[in-house]
């Protein structure tokens, strides 16, 4: 609580910058898992979870799944200057072939006051 974030930091953040980098690769978060800010501030590109495939033939068949009792909650915060609370980025040439990306019905995304 009570956090900045500025500059195109994150809070949570994977990159693969390789050719073929990250491919296969499957990260889940499942059970209990909870995203939030309270009385915060992400500016000038910042994100609370980033992830990116930006070389080349990266992030194929990568899945990110949420299950079971997931939740993201910005409370009192401000997203200001291409801020994001979840970004996923395939930038690299033919990047992300296949990929999944899976919320499960309980994930949960509450915005308030913010």
């Amino acid at each position: 609580s009570r956090s900045m974030l500025t500059g195109g930091s994150a809070f949570f953040s994977m990159i693969w910058a390789g050719v073929q980098s990250g491919m296969n690769v499957s990260i889940t978060f499942a059970k209990e898992a909870t995203w939030s800010l309270d009385s915060s501030s992400l500016s000038d590109h910042s994100s609370l979870f980033n992830l990116a495939w930006n070389g080349d033939q990266s992030g194929s068949k990568a899945l990110l799944s949420f299950s079971g009792n997931v939740a993201w909650t910005l409370t009192t915060s401000t997203l200001s200057g291409d801020s994001n609370v979840l970004l996923l980025i395939w930038a690299g040439e033919e990047s992300g072939w296949d990929a999944s990306v899976v919320f499960a019905s309980r994930v949960e995304w509450s915005i308030c006051d913010s």
